[in-house]
């Protein structure tokens, strides 16, 4: 009985360490999504192309899609490739 709660609490803490990171990932991207947006408008792109890596699932769940943040929130054209 001992054992199979241990294997649980580390099951339950490796994934709360990955929730962690992901959170910090997200928060980063944020971060870079904004500062993208405010450099696009000083500059006065006209066009925005960037790659996706099409991430699915849980990180999809959890992250988002970067490529599809810019394409909502950009004032200009943006162009996604896979």
């Amino acid at each position: 009985m001992c054992f199979i709660l241990y294997i649980r609490f580390h099951f339950i803490e490796h994934y709360r360490q990955r929730i962690e990171e992901l959170e910090y990932i997200q928060r980063t991207l944020l971060k870079v999504l904004i500062e993208e947006k405010e450099y696009a408008e000083e500059k006065q792109i006209d066009l925005i192309v960037m790659g996706t890596r099409g991430r699915t699932g849980f990180k999809k769940l959890l992250l988002g899609s970067t490529a599809s943040s810019v394409v909502t929130y950009s004032h200009c054209t943006v162009m996604v490739v896979k």
